[in-house]
């Protein structure tokens, strides 16, 4: 918990290639998500 914290507490701060830390941890989750999906969806096959 204290993680997610400190995301939010540094999402001003810029990382990568013009991106917030924030935004970096959405994309990253956002890209997990979708792995999960492809998992799920090969499971009902």
């Amino acid at each position: 918990m204290h993680t997610w914290f400190a995301l939010f507490k540094a999402a001003g701060q810029i990382h990568g290639e013009g991106q917030t830390l924030l935004r970096e941890a959405l994309q990253i989750a956002d890209h997990t998500a979708y792995h999960v999906a492809e998992i799920v969806s090969l499971d009902d096959c």
